[in-house]
């Protein structure tokens, strides 16, 4: 099967790569927060920048030979994980954060309609073919392929390539995926080929998996903890108002949290066990947490959306 997710991924500009890799993966960047990961960071100053070039090199080395395990951003955590200086406690934060680069895989390829909170079919497909399961790879890169092909972004970079036999598959699945909708009655949603999808229109339909991604690691600013930090009920107090969704509670937040592979730091040794919230009027919390002894443990700002979204989405490789 030729046409798999790597070869019509497009390229974004350098400007939007750097903006998302920053953000989500480069430990000298997060270093820098206010909030708790940046206080686990500061300590190893000295390996911080090692372990930015070691990730970087190894996501240039797994683009140059189509590695389809790649992730959407570098991985430095690995670097931090495997040193010997590192503490055992810092090692816990950092596999938590590690977490954060795989969900974030996950949500683009839900984005993209090859994925769902329940089964990742690219990755499903990688599974299958690992294992030799022959059967199984083409059912699950099927589901990828169908996914992609109704895309109009995915339809012209095909056609700029000029491969005739990726054209001839496109035109087949194509063809085949119109059937499909006509025999369920729903042959007019694909006259044409739909845009790519818009993160803001995604996030919107999305928005407790969005932000548990976007804010895993930090959160905020002026010292507001990434949510890794947080006790499932304090997260479910915040993400109630926030997303205006009241009927949230804490087994569904801990089911999305789990399907997306998202590692909290430990399940009786979160460092925000409840918070108190005020909300401007205009979107922006002001959110005051406290430990499990009821000490004020941070106090800070959370604004309605982050400027990294967009970044997020035209980085997948």
């Amino acid at each position: 099967m030729v046409f798999t997710p790597a070869e019509h991924s497009l390229t974004p500009n350098c400007e939007t790569v750097n903006q998302a890799q920053q953000y989500f993966s480069s430990v000298v960047e997060l270093a820098k927060d206010k909030g708790l990961i940046g206080q686990f960071l500061q300590p190893y100053q000295e390996v911080l920048g090692a372990a930015d070039k070691w990730a970087e090199q190894n996501a240039q080395y797994a683009e140059k030979h189509k590695d389809p395990n790649r992730l959407p951003s570098p991985d430095p955590w690995q670097f931090l994980l495997d040193a010997p200086v590192v503490s055992a406690k810092s090692k816990e934060v950092f596999r938590a954060a590690q977490s954060q680069l795989g969900a974030l895989c996950q949500l683009i390829h839900i984005a993209q309609g090859i994925a769902t909170l329940n089964i990742d079919w690219y990755q499903e497909s990688i599974n299958a073919r690992v294992k030799g399961d022959e059967s199984r790879y083409c059912h699950a890169i099927s589901k990828v392929a169908n996914g992609h092909v109704i895309h109009a972004r995915v339809q012209e970079h095909l056609r700029k390539q000029n491969n005739p036999e990726s054209l001839k598959q496109m035109e087949h699945l194509w063809k085949k995926r119109r059937a499909q909708l006509v025999h369920r009655g729903y042959g007019k949603q694909i006259n044409q080929p739909i845009p790519w999808p818009s993160w803001k229109q995604f996030r919107n339909h999305n928005g407790l998996p969005v932000v548990l991604v976007e804010w895993w690691v930090r959160c905020g600013a002026d010292g507001v903890p990434g949510l890794m930090f947080w006790r499932n009920e304090a997260l479910t107090k915040f993400l109630k108002l926030h997303l205006d969704q009241s009927n949230l509670n804490p087994p569904a937040i801990k089911k999305v949290r789990q399907q997306l592979g998202l590692l909290s730091v430990g399940d009786k040794k979160h460092f925000v066990w409840d918070v108190s919230i005020k909300n401007d009027g205009k979107g922006t919390r002001e959110i005051k947490g406290c430990g499990r002894n009821g000490e004020q443990c941070f106090s800070g700002l959370v604004y309605p959306q982050k400027q990294v979204s967009s970044a997020v989405l035209l980085s997948v490789r």
